[in-house]
């Protein structure tokens, strides 16, 4: 079963997410959405509430597609339960699984490849219009580099990142900053895009 709180894969039967701390209660399976799986392109999407958060998930490769505004609610109650964890989310990084751009499993058009937040390692498929798609565990992956950063850190980082863009500074501490540096900055891009 996926946490409400974390969406790290937890297994069924236990009270309490081991990562978060929060209360596991049975996702709510919605069945087939009619939207195909980018990844097992023969595997129907199933809808899926985790929380108060719908999501189409592949019960096949456990990845998850994630309207933007469902993602930005994520990533806003992450924020503010920053802090809160009883201990790290420890999921080795993960490359993509296939084929490197996936179709949109609403559109069919290539979804685009982007970093999420600077430095987190993660690489999720993009549709502007749409959502984004999450392999395996990428999800808990980005709520845990979301809460790591505290509330409003990404907000305030991403202005700060922009300023140092605008005076032609592209470096931190030695370090190139990334074109979507930020999960504010990534989020806004969604809807550029």
């Amino acid at each position: 079963m996926r946490c409400p709180g974390c969406f790290s894969l937890e297994r069924v039967g236990g009270k309490l997410c081991a990562q978060c701390g929060t209360p596991l209660e049975l996702e709510g399976l919605e069945g087939p959405i009619g939207l195909g799986c980018p990844r097992c392109t023969a595997v129907e999407l199933t809808g899926v509430s985790v929380g108060e958060h719908r999501v189409g998930e592949c019960l096949h490769c456990t990845g998850l597609f994630v309207e933007h505004a469902v993602l930005e609610r994520i990533t806003r109650t992450a924020e503010r339960t920053a802090g809160l964890r009883l201990r790290p989310l420890e999921l080795p990084p993960t490359g993509p699984e296939g084929p490197a751009y996936l179709l949109c499993p609403r559109c069919g058009v290539h979804m685009g490849r982007k970093a999420f937040g600077e430095r987190s390692g993660i690489i999720v498929d993009v549709c502007a219009r749409h959502g984004v798609w999450f392999d395996r565990e990428e999800l808990a992956r980005a709520v845990e580099f979301v809460a790591a950063r505290g509330a409003g850190g990404a907000l305030a980082e991403a202005q700060e990142a922009r300023a140092r863009r605008l005076r032609g500074d592209s470096r931190v501490g030695g370090q190139a900053l990334d074109s979507y540096d930020m999960v504010g900055s990534f989020l806004r891009s969604l809807l550029r895009d």
